[in-house]
């Protein structure tokens, strides 16, 4: 049960970052160190959304076929 939530959520937060980094979503801000770190990180923070977006598609996939991939 708690598999299937942890890879909604992931794959939710992977997309959301990574659309939020491309400039399909805005944020409103009003911190400008949010801003200036997103700046600065950006492609490792991409690469983070994609490997998270991946964690949440192989922890779903573990949590339906009961398959026990990562030990």
């Amino acid at each position: 049960m708690y598999d299937y939530v942890d890879g909604i959520l992931s794959i939710i937060g992977g997309v959301y970052l990574y659309l939020i980094l491309t400039n399909r979503l805005q944020i409103e801000s009003r911190n400008e160190k949010i801003k200036s770190m997103f700046k600065k990180y950006k492609t490792g923070l991409k690469i983070m959304a994609i490997f998270l977006t991946f964690y949440g598609i192989t922890k779903l996939s573990d949590a339906y076929f009961e398959l026990n991939i990562f030990l």
